[in-house]
């Protein structure tokens, strides 16, 4: 993960990629280093992060101020990570609140009790 996000930090233009699957990948400890990629990909349209480790960390908070500041993402999956609990998905909400271009938000087994 952290080679990937390096290559897209790196880019001298911003890439029309749409579509961004990490399903199944530890992204969780670099949650921020994907975070500081995202705003080279302004057509970025879809984001699955099922299974992908994520937990309540800070890694996570910079994950999602930079999702925040995302213009086109319209699906975004965080499904089937259990460690997010409360707290983790108390954040992500917060940060997506005002994302007018989301449809799909999809927060399937991610611990979360009904406080949420």
């Amino acid at each position: 993960i952290m080679a990937l996000c390096t290559a897209i930090q790196g880019m001298k233009r911003p890439c029309t990629l749409q579509t961004l699957n990490l399903c199944c990948n530890k992204v969780g400890p670099s949650a921020a280093q994907l975070g500081l990629a995202l705003p080279k990909l302004p057509f970025l349209r879809e984001l699955n992060l099922a299974n992908a480790y994520l937990e309540p960390t800070p890694q996570l908070l910079e994950l999602c101020k930079s999702l925040a500041g995302t213009r086109s993402l319209c699906n975004v999956s965080f499904a089937n990570n259990p460690g997010l609990k409360d707290n983790g998905v108390t954040t992500i909400c917060e940060s997506l609140v005002n994302l007018r271009t989301l449809r799909y938000l999809d927060l399937t087994d991610t611990g979360m009790t009904a406080a949420s």
